[in-house]
């Protein structure tokens, strides 16, 4: 199928000259106006647009302006044309999206060119788009998988991804270890935090599930960090490193290093230990208190009251004071998790 292509012009002679360089391969609409580029975009999408940029009435980038307010329109691809050359135009317009600037007046085979560029462009980017949301949907699917062989664990894997983005808003609130934290694309880290305990796969059901557990078991139990860091290792040789599995790797590795040194699985130190670590150890333990994972379930403040007790010992200080300071938001979540045990245990 051909693919369409909008072009608008106030010269009757541009638009008769574009025309003739596209219409061999693609749908082309003249148009002489942004009002008349407007009025057809309520019928068609166009596959790409090329704008002129001086017009009367509404230039081309007012127009690229007003197309972007409306989010059916805002990501058709576009290209300028002009005649200037004056660079901090030229600057403004990509600023603005554009794919590319044809300069006028434009051989047919430069335009033809340029505009099957620009196609190409918009077509690997949506791929791109497209194969990343298929990488984050699997990726939310799978500590799913693995939570349902731990019968005490339900619902953690999404509450850890709410506590860890309230707190990485919080951090970068009170400017503590933001400049790290800007770096970060917070919808990969997000779904990033979810594979913390991805190495339990490794570890046997009656672990997992049982009580009164020995040392013994409790060595197996902590051998899920490794696991986990080795899992992911697997998945960058398979698959290709990239920041979902460069964050995941941090955080199933380092989700129990303690702040003075005796965690595991390597028993690093304060800032040897990753910074998705030192976060996400914080609101682990907090979910393991308040949810009952490994003991008695304890009340918000108790909860709070221990990780308060190992700041600077088994947590970062300043992240323990950032976490302190939103605990109330904390709170809600895991409340929110207990109500709804508490309605789905009430009797009928």
């Amino acid at each position: 199928m051909q693919k369409t292509i909008f072009v608008v012009d106030d010269s009757d002679a541009n638009l008769t000259k574009a025309k003739q360089a596209l219409e061999s391969q693609y749908r082309v609409f003249p148009l002489p106006s942004a009002a008349k580029l407007l009025a057809l975009l309520e019928k068609i999408i166009p596959d790409i647009m090329l704008l002129d940029i001086e017009m009367p009435g509404m230039s081309g980038i007012d127009l690229v302006e007003k197309i972007k307010e409306n989010p059916v329109w805002a990501d058709i691809p576009f290209l300028f044309m002009t005649g200037w050359e004056e660079d901090l135009m030229m600057t403004h317009c990509l600023e603005l999206g554009a794919l590319d600037i044809v300069q006028k007046p434009f051989s047919d085979l430069i335009l033809l060119k340029r505009v099957g560029n620009c196609l190409n462009l918009d077509t690997f980017a949506k791929r791109a788009q497209y194969l990343d949301s298929i990488q984050k949907s699997v990726a939310c699917v799978l500590p799913d998988v693995i939570e349902m062989r731990d019968a005490k664990t339900t619902g953690h894997v999404e509450r850890i991804a709410a506590y860890t983005k309230l707190m990485i808003h919080a951090l970068l609130a009170k400017n503590v270890y933001a400049e790290a934290l800007r770096t970060w694309d917070m919808d990969t880290v997000t779904v990033a935090a979810m594979f913390h305990d991805v190495g339990k796969i490794a570890i046997p059901e009656k672990i997992l599930n049982g009580s009164n557990l020995s040392m013994d078991d409790y060595a197996v139990l902590w051998r899920h960090a490794a696991a986990g860091e080795q899992i992911i290792d697997e998945m960058i040789a398979k698959s290709g490193a990239n920041d979902l599995w460069h964050h995941a790797k941090r955080f199933a590795a380092c989700h129990h290093e303690n702040w003075n040194g005796s965690g595991y699985p390597r028993a690093l130190k304060e800032d040897q230990i990753a910074l998705e670590g030192r976060i996400i150890a914080v609101v682990d333990m907090y979910d393991g208190l308040r949810c009952g994972r490994h003991q008695a379930a304890v009340d918000h403040n108790r909860a709070v009251g221990l990780i308060q007790q190992d700041s600077a010992v088994r947590y970062d200080p300043q992240i323990v004071t950032v976490f302190l300071e939103i605990q109330n938001a904390i709170a809600q979540i895991a409340d929110a998790k207990n109500a709804q045990d508490a309605t789905a245990n009430a009797p009928a």
